[in-house]
């Protein structure tokens, strides 16, 4: 017997395979009896729970379970190099799906963390370096002043010039015993001449 209550026609389609919910539509009535719906096959008219941040909605038989869902870029908690994870459930372990903030971070069992210790030292060692170069960049001054001493020539630098040259290769020695090393900001400053000279 028909009845003027409408039927509801709403419908959820599910991945063939894993029984994820892929949307919701609406099944056509039977043409011969319009009592009834023709609901398709991978669609269920049960209606599934609300899925959280990293959950999926999942058919198993005729019941919903919410299931983990960590699809998409994944980090590797050893050194933070980027996967990715194409199967619904818990995170591959090693794993999580935060994003490695960068270098000298390591994860701590449920976050990154900044490594303190091993930030200042790779600062300092690449401060180092810096200081090492910037001698050796500079030091031929020196030594072209002197070799023009010896000579009994004319140098090409003057004498402020000279000590200037003196006093900035000791600063740069002495860069990282400062309370300031390895700040940027606070580098020996060098002076403006030596960009004008060429070897």
């Amino acid at each position: 017997m028909k009845t003027d209550t409408p039927i509801d026609r709403t419908i959820y389609h599910v991945h063939p395979e894993t029984g994820e919910l892929l949307g919701e539509g609406e099944a056509r009535l039977d043409p011969i009896d319009d009592c009834f719906l023709m609901i398709p096959a991978h669609a269920t008219q049960a209606k599934p729970p609300v899925a959280g941040e990293r959950q999926a909605a999942v058919l198993q038989g005729e019941n919903w379970l919410l299931t983990p869902d960590y699809r998409g870029l994944v980090y590797s908690t050893a050194d933070g190099s980027v996967g990715q994870c194409f199967e619904l459930g818990e995170l591959p372990e090693g794993f999580t799906h935060l994003a490695w903030p960068g270098e000298d971070h390591s994860w701590s069992g449920s976050a990154w963390v900044l490594d303190e210790a091993a930030r200042a030292a790779r600062l300092a060692d690449k401060e180092r370096a810096w200081r090492n170069s910037e001698v050796e960049r500079v030091k031929w001054l020196r030594e072209r002043h002197r070799d023009e001493q010896d000579l009994q020539a004319e140098t090409t630098l003057s004498a402020e010039q000279f000590a200037q040259l003196l006093t900035y290769l000791q600063e740069l020695r002495d860069w990282p015993q400062s309370e300031q090393f390895p700040v940027l900001e606070h580098r020996p400053i060098t002076p403006p001449w030596i960009a004008d000279q060429t070897q």
